[in-house]
């Protein structure tokens, strides 16, 4: 994953089981934190 700050946001693309999308993403005390993630069906 892309070093960010500590609270800040970016959108990356996120992998799911079965699935793969976009999602804001908030780095938290080193977690990764998902927002919102608009879900696309691998095609």
């Amino acid at each position: 994953m892309t070093e960010v700050a500590p609270g800040s946001w970016m959108v990356r693309d996120v992998t799911y089981p079965g699935n793969r999308g976009w999602g804001a993403i908030r780095q938290d005390r080193g977690r990764a934190i998902m927002k919102t993630a608009i879900l696309i069906p691998a095609l």
